[in-house]
């Protein structure tokens, strides 16, 4: 499989106690993953923790995303010489 060239964002679903991992373009899958998490009954503290790792799993799953976003747009501007700097140059910024 190669890299998906989707950009994402996080958001809490409307209907479900989950995170969706949604797609922003037009044209594009919407929903690429879900996070659900279990309310836990009678304790706010557990609850807000299960919560907050589902989040957490949600974020690394965009920014899994993102990062292969970000990285096909580079390769496509350095193909199309659109990159600022020449890879063979002295004067890299790092």
């Amino acid at each position: 499989m190669g890299l998906p060239k989707i950009q994402t964002r996080v958001v809490h679903s409307e209907s479900k106690h989950a995170w969706n991992v949604i797609g922003t373009e037009l044209g594009s899958k919407y929903k690429i993953a879900r996070v659900p998490y279990t309310p836990v009954a009678g304790s706010n503290i557990l609850s807000d923790r299960e919560k907050q790792e589902a989040y957490e799993h949600a974020v690394f799953i965009s920014t899994c995303f993102n990062a292969a976003y970000e990285e096909e747009q580079r390769m496509s501007a350095y193909r199309d010489k659109s990159y600022p700097y020449d890879i063979q140059s002295k004067d890299l910024p790092f």
